[in-house]
């Protein structure tokens, strides 16, 4: 039985599974999403994996994303890694890995998200296939009214970082992946999406300058910033619309506490501005 954390797989019935002679791998620094998130306003982003580091017998690459509203500087989302053997991917979270899908799946599993905000309860309804240029490859298709589908190497319609996040039913938070490319190539476009994907607009900055870290993340009431190296500065804490919901000053130090139990539960963008003048960004959940 595969050891599951946040995803947890209840095998109901024994039926073929889907037969396929590749497997396609999501985790892959050649792979590159555009998307975006509609709400109060749209905001484009673009995903991709950027670098790598060993933990254990375990390699893990980091999965970044960059919004239009902060075109230079990119959010780590977190370190995935990927059982090719398996068909599994893991994230890297709280000092152990979390399953974040499973490929290798037949029609009737359950599985039952403990997601950010909410706990989705996601029901396999069938294995079909999907058309990547050219390429056929696994489709998974779930019970719903949401219509939440993965396809292999690209994940989920709606969110590769958060499958099953549609479910939170966050009204000013509804990510939906547009298109997907493979080193430089577009390979899919989304066919709920009725404009044809437009070239890469968004330019992918460097990731050399050392992201500070945010943790817990989901938060309840206080997360930490943490740098490399001490920093002051200020931190905007900013909703889905664009306004400043906080903004908190910065001393000289590697780490810094925020309180953010006066906040509404949602989806949040941080900006932390150092003294130096560096932006970074951050995507936070606040439960």
């Amino acid at each position: 039985m595969k050891n599951i954390y946040a995803l947890a797989l209840l095998v109901l019935s024994a039926v073929p599974t889907f037969a396929q002679d590749e497997y396609f791998e999501l985790v892959s620094e050649d792979n590159f999403w555009q998307s975006w998130q509609s709400g109060f306003f749209v905001i484009n982003a673009e995903q991709y994996f950027d670098g790598d580091s060993v933990i254990g017998d375990y390699t893990y690459y980091a999965f970044y994303s960059v919004l239009d509203i902060a075109p230079d500087s990119p959010a780590l989302d977190g370190w995935l890694r990927e059982d090719v053997d398996e068909q599994t991917i893991y994230v890297r979270s709280g000092g152990e890995d979390k399953l974040m899908y499973d490929f290798d799946v037949q029609p009737g599993d359950i599985f039952v998200v403990e997601s950010q905000l909410c706990q989705a309860v996601m029901q396999v309804e069938s294995l079909t296939t999907a058309t990547v240029n050219g390429q056929e490859r696994e489709q998974i298709n779930f019970l719903g009214d949401d219509g939440e589908y993965w396809i292999e190497g690209i994940g989920s319609v709606y969110s590769v970082f958060h499958p099953g996040f549609i479910q939170c039913n966050l009204t000013d938070f509804q990510p939906e992946v547009k298109c997907f490319y493979t080193s430089g190539e577009w390979y899919w476009t989304n066919p709920a999406i009725e404009e044809p994907c437009e070239d890469i607009t968004i330019s992918v900055p460097s990731t050399e300058a050392p992201q500070p870290a945010l943790y817990p993340n989901p938060v309840d009431r206080e997360f930490k910033v943490v740098f490399t190296t001490p920093h002051s500065g200020s931190v905007d804490i900013l909703t889905m619309s664009g306004e400043v919901a906080k903004t908190v000053h910065l001393a000289d130090a590697f780490k810094h506490q925020i309180d953010v139990s006066d906040l509404p539960t949602g989806i949040y963008v941080v900006q932390i501005t150092t003294e130096n003048g560096e932006v970074f960004t951050s995507r936070l959940i606040k439960g």
